[in-house]
C-alpha cells in the first residue's frame, strides 16, 4: 500500500496518509471540524408544538411525515375533520373529533350521532325489553327499518346489545326467507 505525506489543513503539519480511498485533509479527528450532522442539530421535530423525535434524516417527526405526505400539510389531522364516510358494513362514519362518542381517530358513527343529539347523555330504556341501558357501555342505536345508512332521528331508537343481536338475526332471516 503505498503511503505520502500530506500537510493539514488546519495546523499545517506533515502527516503520512494511505493513497487508497478519498485524499485527507486533516491529521486527526481534533484538526477536523465538527460536521453540520444530525448530532449537532435538534432531535425534535420542526413543528411548532411538537416534542417528538425527527424522524431518520428529515426535519419532522413520523406523524408529521406522514400528513405531509398523505396531505400535502403538516396541520393537525385534516384527515378526519368534518368529512363523512362508509364503513364496509353500510354505517355512515362522520369526523367529529371533539363529539362525546368519538373514538380515538375522532370518527362518530352518524346513527350513533343522530340518537345522542335527540335523547342526551345518561340512562335510558331499552327500547324493546325497557332494560336500562347507557352510551358508552351498553347503549347501541338500533335501526328500526334495519337500513344501515336511514340514520332519521324516527327511525332510530335505543337498544341494549341482545335486542339489536336479535333484531337484525330476524332481519336476516327474514330476508333471506322472502328470496328463497
Amino acid at each position: 500500500m503505498a503511503t505520502t505525506e500530506q500537510q493539514c489543513i488546519t495546523c499545517r503539519e506533515l502527516f503520512t496518509r494511505n493513497r487508497i480511498g478519498r485524499p485527507a485533509k486533516y491529521c486527526s479527528a481534533g484538526c477536523r471540524p465538527p460536521r453540520d450532522n444530525a448530532a449537532n442539530q435538534s432531535q425534535e421535530c420542526s413543528v411548532d408544538g411538537c416534542t417528538q423525535n425527527r424522524y431518520q434524516a428529515r426535519s419532522l417527526c413520523s406523524t408529521h411525515a406522514m400528513r405531509k405526505h398523505r396531505y400535502g400539510d403538516v396541520n393537525t389531522d385534516r384527515s378526519r375533520i368534518g368529512r363523512h364516510w362508509s364503513h364496509s358494513e353500510g354505517y355512515v362514519l362522520l369526523g367529529k373529533p371533539f363529539h362525546p362518542l368519538a373514538d380515538r381517530r375522532g370518527a362518530v358513527y352518524e346513527h350513533r350521532r343522530v340518537l345522542y343529539a335527540r335523547i342526551g347523555p345518561g340512562v335510558h330504556d331499552c327500547h324493546w325489553c325497557k332494560t336500562p341501558v347507557e352510551w358508552m357501555v351498553d347503549l347501541e342505536a338500533d335501526h328500526v327499518n334495519s337500513i344501515r345508512d336511514d340514520n332519521r332521528s324516527e327511525n332510530l331508537v335505543q337498544s341494549c346489545h341482545a335486542c339489536n343481536t336479535r333484531r337484525a338475526l330476524e332481519s336476516r332471516w327474514h330476508h333471506k326467507s322472502s328470496h328463497a
